[in-house]
């Protein structure tokens, strides 16, 4: 297992730092190069607070693709705590119940 590491979600100006210890992204190799990726939940997060600024279908529809692909990858109590704190509880329960889905192509 990899180990966690401090991730800062996202600064707004009245927004404070949001810094916590999290799985939010992983150490993988990218052309032989060293790399983080994002987890998918850092993403679905990230997205919500961007569609909280400026709401857009393709925010939400982003985050239900995320959802769509890693459904059982995702840390759904790590989501749910942190969305409750970013006070995004509603739109992550709207993403994992399937009432707001995939953007189609």
């Amino acid at each position: 297992m990899l180990p966690t590491i401090g991730y800062r979600l996202l600064t707004i100006g009245y927004q404070p730092t949001i810094k916590h210890p999290c799985p939010a992204a992983t150490h993988v190799a990218a052309c032989g190069e060293p790399a983080w990726r994002r987890t998918g939940a850092a993403a679905i997060l990230h997205k919500l607070l961007w569609n909280r600024l400026s709401p857009s279908d393709r925010q939400l529809g982003d985050a239900a693709g995320v959802v769509a692909v890693q459904a059982e990858a995702l840390d759904r109590n790590y989501l749910r705590r942190w969305a409750q704190e970013l006070k995004l509880a509603n739109e992550l329960e709207r993403l994992l119940s399937g009432e707001i889905k995939p953007k189609q192509t």
